[in-house]
């Protein structure tokens, strides 16, 4: 695992820095190469104080979260991992067919049709498989969707804050 680390981060001081909106709180973490592995490298959580959508909509409401949050621990870079916050985000458990020659992608999305009213357009959708242990039953996975804009305006936010986006799960 170190060796993998070291091949995508190469000599960088941290790794990107964790970061999570939620409800009340903006949360930060980043780690850096230890010798046993990576470590804890810096950690902060503010309580932003303001309803949830203000901070989306104003990068330079975030901005001054994150210049508060940098200052209290020693965070390296502007490149960070985030995930959406939860009221974007629509979770489901979806049983499809494992049908012969067809890969997932296709049979999760010929699946999603059927069950998402109004059909995909306008959404991002990922998926993770689960319990694919018997070819002779029914796949299953945990799929993700949100609506496109707002992941784009989630984005962008980001960015106007002066942060690079390097992964959205």
């Amino acid at each position: 695992m170190r060796e993998f680390l070291k091949r995508i981060f190469g000599g960088r001081k941290g790794y990107d820095i964790g970061i999570y909106l939620g409800r009340e709180h903006l949360n930060a973490v980043q780690l850096r190469p230890g010798p046993a592995g990576p470590a804890v490298c810096a950690v902060s959580s503010i309580t932003h104080g303001a309803d949830l959508q203000a901070v989306r909509n104003d990068p330079r409401l975030l901005k001054r979260m994150l210049k508060q949050a940098f200052r209290r621990q020693p965070f390296s870079g502007k490149r960070v991992v985030t995930c959406l916050p939860n009221d974007l985000v629509r979770i489901l458990l979806l049983t499809y067919p494992a049908l012969p020659g067809v890969p997932d992608a296709d049979s999760v999305v010929r699946e999603l049709r059927g069950r998402v009213p109004g059909g995909l357009e306008g959404l991002v959708v990922d998926y993770l498989p689960v319990r694919q242990d018997n070819p002779s039953r029914p796949k299953e996975a945990i799929v993700a969707m949100a609506d496109r804009d707002k992941v784009i305006a989630y984005l962008e936010v980001l960015a106007s804050a002066g942060l690079t986006v390097a992964a959205l799960d």
